[in-house]
């Protein structure tokens, strides 16, 4: 990866991290849909018991850290 492509990662980054981002007010809802598409996932076979588990210890924790950001606004 150049390092024209990294900066214009960052910009991007920067610019949906500034202030309010596109998914403001949104994220715990969004975990919230990734823990039930990673629940029904297990539940039809598709991934392991491991891969489930690290999906809902990244989804819960990311959920309770919007929920946190969201308490503190």
């Amino acid at each position: 990866m150049n390092v024209l492509k990294l900066w214009k990662l960052y910009r991007l980054y920067h610019h949906l991290t500034k202030g309010g981002t596109m998914f403001d007010g949104y994220k715990t809802y969004l975990c919230a849909i990734g823990i039930g598409l990673a629940a029904t996932a297990h539940a039809l076979g598709f991934i392991d018991d491991a891969t489930y588990q690290t999906l809902i210890g990244i989804l819960g924790a990311g959920g309770l850290a919007a929920l946190r950001a969201g308490v503190a606004k």
